[in-house]
């Protein structure tokens, strides 16, 4: 069943250890940032960083990161998300959805949808370039450290 799924939704289905950090370094990232996004939210009332979760979740996923140059939310839905506040006080974009047809709205996500897939593929190229130089520079790092400890 899972095959079938993942063969059906083109998934590259990998598996890894329960618990393994070095294979599962994105995501043990992503869950140290919202540990320090918690634990500034919740500083004097630790017992309920549960109902505070969902709240750095929003903050985490509608923050634009440096590698990507995107919000997590945008690379997932394709559009930006819309902020609570929006509602009160509209803004151009708010507005400019309003102003379109039932035909004009469907054809401009349409082509939303078609410009996100470029937008991805940009944001995984920035990625492996920024962990590239981030490489050289923890390696120059490293091995400059290594050659003054042995030879100085």
């Amino acid at each position: 069943m899972i095959k079938d799924l993942t063969f059906y939704f083109q998934i590259k289905h990998r598996k890894t250890t329960l618990y393994n950090p070095k294979a599962n370094g994105l995501t043990e990232k992503s869950n140290g940032l919202l540990c320090k996004i918690l634990l500034k939210v919740t500083v004097a009332y630790a017992h309920d960083w549960d109902t505070k979760l969902s709240a750095a979740l929003w903050a985490y996923r509608t923050t634009k990161k440096e590698t990507t140059k995107q919000t997590p939310y945008f690379l997932v839905y394709g559009q930006h998300p819309i902020l609570p506040i929006e509602f009160e006080v509209p803004t151009h974009c708010i507005l400019d959805q309003r102003r379109l047809g039932a035909e004009e709205s469907q054809l401009y996500r349409l082509q939303e949808v078609m410009a996100l897939e470029e937008r991805r593929h940009e944001a995984v190229d920035r990625t492996g370039s920024v962990q590239l130089k981030r490489k050289k520079l923890l390696e120059t790092r490293v091995i400059g450290w290594r050659v003054k400890k042995y030879y100085y």
